[in-house]
This record gives structure tokens, sequence and C-alpha cells, in this order.
């Protein structure tokens, strides 16, 4: 009985391709980190302005909200900080259990450990996004852009690690298949 073929099972193969090692996979270009930045920065720009239209609509009414002169508030800028800060937790959550979000994934490219180790997402919001978002909301406006200024220049060094890459023991690698 044990050599019957069953014609409703999953067809089965032979894996014919090695595993890829971690550590063979190069760091990511500088401009693939900054279009994968840009790509979240807008995802959560979308939805944070439908967000906003529609708490100005219940709060205001349509034409509340036009005798305004529509998104111009006085709310809590910390508030909608820490609103956008949930918002690109929520469009990025699934992305986040591989070391990804929307825009990393978009452009091939991955957050690893520093020892090549796969970067879980309790590390990656924890070390990487909350120091750099508590930072902003806590510190004089000028030390604010003097610590992102740093943190954006850091790129250009030659292991490619950010100030939020330092803090959180991480770097970024590029891994799309490499061909040859």
């Amino acid at each position: 009985m044990s050599d019957e073929i069953n014609p409703y099972a999953a067809p089965q193969s032979e894996v014919l391709t090695q595993p890829v090692d971690p550590a063979s996979f190069p760091l990511a270009s500088r401009w693939r980190r900054l279009f994968a930045s840009f790509f979240d920065f807008v995802a959560t720009v979308i939805v944070l302005m439908a967000l906003a239209f529609a708490y100005f609509i219940y709060q205001f009414g349509w034409a509340g909200f036009v005798e305004r002169g529509g998104f111009a508030f006085n709310t809590s800028e910390t508030g909608w900080a820490v609103v956008a800060f949930f918002v690109g937790l929520g469009i990025n959550w699934v992305f986040l259990a591989n070391g990804q979000t929307l825009g990393k994934r978009l452009l091939g490219i991955r957050v690893v450990l520093v020892d090549d180790s796969p970067c879980d997402r309790a590390r990656y919001i924890l070390r990487r996004e909350v120091p750099m978002h508590v930072w902003s909301r806590i510190t004089f406006w000028w030390l604010h852009i003097i610590i992102t200024l740093v943190d954006c220049l850091m790129i250009f060094r030659s292991d490619k690690r950010t100030l939020h890459d330092m803090i959180a023991g991480t770097k970024v690698v590029d891994i799309r298949p490499r061909i040859g």
C-alpha cells in the first residue's frame, strides 16, 4: 500500500539551487536606500493626509474645512508626529518581520544585523525608529537639524551605516538575485 501513487498529491520536485549565504549580500547602494526612504515617506503621507482630511471633516464639517482654508490647523504637532509614526508602523508591519519596509521591499534591500543575521521587528522598531523619532520631539529645533544632518551624512562612510544603523547595530544589504 505504501507504493501507491496519490493522483491528488501536490507535485514534488528537487531543489536545484544552493541556499544563499546571507553574508554574500553586498551593502545596499546609497541611492537605493534614499529611494526606499522616499517611497516610505510618500506612502505614510498619503495615509496621513487621508486621516487628517477625515479628522477635519469630522471636527468642522465640510463648510468649516473650506472656511479654515483646508489643512491649516493648530492641533499638536507632536500628536500628528505620533500618529505618523504609528501609520508608518501599520503600513510596514508585515514587511518589518523580514527587516524591510514597503520601500525597501520594492527596491530589493533589507536591514540585517552587523553579523548578517536577520533583524527582527522589535529591534527594528525599538532601536532604529524610536530613538530618532523621540530625539526629534524632545530636542531644540537646531539640535534636531544637526542630528538629522549627521544621520544622513553618515551614509557616505565606507560601511554606509547611518546613525540609526549604529544605534541598532544594523546594516542595509541588497538582496536582489545575482547573475553569474
